[in-house]
């Protein structure tokens, strides 16, 4: 795990410009430490739809994306949320697809970070407990 959290690290250095631009263009300023709850709310569902997407392809089991999602949500609302974020990433780049940066942005400040998670967490459980269909767009 500690490879995949350098990994997210370097991606995060390496683009946090481009990560500080989308995230002010989607209401979030990070540099001035403002955004609105709604800003953060509106990008978790993002997030959320992208991971439920990613679980939901065709050659996955419906208890394997089941299994993926709740490994996620139980594990966002813990210190180690970090490695939640690298092991998504790295999910992502095995199968070839083009890596969440709108997921793992978020982690270029702390404290938005921190509620950009308990966002997501919220979304990823209502998916989960049928709160809306399996097929049906959250966003």
């Amino acid at each position: 795990m500690i490879l995949l959290k350098l990994r997210i690290q370097k991606v995060l250095r390496e683009n946090h410009a481009d990560f500080i631009d989308s995230l002010r263009l989607s209401g979030i300023d990070v540099k001035r430490g403002g955004w609105s709850a709604d800003a953060v709310e509106q990008n978790a569902q993002a997030g959320a739809l992208s991971l439920i997407q990613f679980a939901s392809q065709e050659s996955i089991s419906d208890r394997c994306r089941d299994i993926f999602l709740w490994t996620i949500a139980e594990n966002l609302d813990k210190e180690e949320r970090t490695s939640v974020m690298a092991w998504i990433f790295t999910a992502y780049e095995w199968t070839g697809r083009f890596p969440p940066y709108a997921i793992i942005q978020h982690m270029v400040d702390p404290t938005l970070f921190y509620e950009f998670c308990v966002s997501l967490q919220k979304y990823l459980h209502m998916y989960l407990q049928g709160y809306f269909s399996r097929t049906v767009n959250i966003v």
